[in-house]
Parts: structure tokens; C-alpha cells; sequence
């Protein structure tokens, strides 16, 4: 099943916390385009979260100099 699912170039099999699946996944009376709708805004929260993770950790490689947190860690040691 393991080998299947990775050679699967579409799968279907999709996990989800607790909370996240009672937000899209939970069977309710609402219609299923309801529940994709809300599968995209969830996708959309995660994408707008992972570029603002990544533009936080551009502008600290760009602060940090490693060679200055050596120096600083050494003078700390001292």
C-alpha cells in the first residue's frame, strides 16, 4: 500500500489534524462544493502563513552574519 500510495501521481489520500478535518473534511448536511470551498481557504491560510514564515527567515539570514555570531558567542563564552 506504502509503495502504491508513492508511485500514485494523483493521490487521493489526504490527513488532517483534528481541528483542521472538523473544518473541511467533517460529513455534514452542507454540500460537498461547500466543503472544497473550504479546503481552498484553508490551503490559502497555509500558503499565506509558509510566504510570511519565509520572508521572516530571509530578513534574519540577512541580519545574521554568521561569522558576527561566532565573534559575539566567543566574547559571551568570555
Amino acid at each position: 500500500m506504502y509503495d502504491q500510495l508513492l508511485s500514485d501521481s494523483t493521490p487521493s489520500l489526504r490527513w488532517f489534524c483534528e481541528n483542521c478535518e472538523k473544518l473541511v473534511v467533517e460529513t455534514s448536511s452542507s454540500p460537498s462544493v461547500d466543503r472544497y470551498d473550504k479546503l481552498d481557504n484553508l490551503v490559502a491560510v497555509i500558503e499565506k502563513h509558509m510566504a510570511k514564515y519565509e520572508h521572516t527567515e530571509s530578513r534574519l539570514a540577512d541580519r545574521l552574519d554568521i561569522s558576527e555570531a561566532a565573534k559575539l558567542e566567543f566574547r559571551l563564552s568570555k
